[in-house]
């Protein structure tokens, strides 16, 4: 049985992990900064979109042993750190 809390009992691993990667968790957050949560006119549609946009826990579930995590503070809704201008990008045409 494999043991430990994290993906795939990935933690048995944790001492190879620690200085060969590093977790980019880009969409885990909901939060919008204050200063530009009036710029958004129906807030029902803001929480439907941020509700729908978000990995929700993803930075919870790539805690592993001493590995490090790159996660950004805000939803995508706010902004898409992820958006590329590269047209054969896979994830170009999500929204678009």
């Amino acid at each position: 049985m494999i043991k430990g809390s994290s993906v795939l009992g990935m933690d048995l691993f944790s001492d190879v992990f620690q200085s060969a990667l590093i977790f980019h968790i880009p969409h885990s957050k909901t939060d919008i900064p204050n200063q530009f949560t009036a710029d958004f006119i129906d807030t029902e549609l803001l929480e439907n979109e941020i509700m729908l946009l978000t990995d929700f826990a993803t930075d919870e579930i790539f805690s592993i042993g001493g590995t490090s995590k790159l996660v950004f503070p805000y939803n995508r809704v706010f902004c898409d750190v992820e958006r590329l201008e590269d047209e054969d990008e896979v994830m170009f045409n999500v929204f678009f």
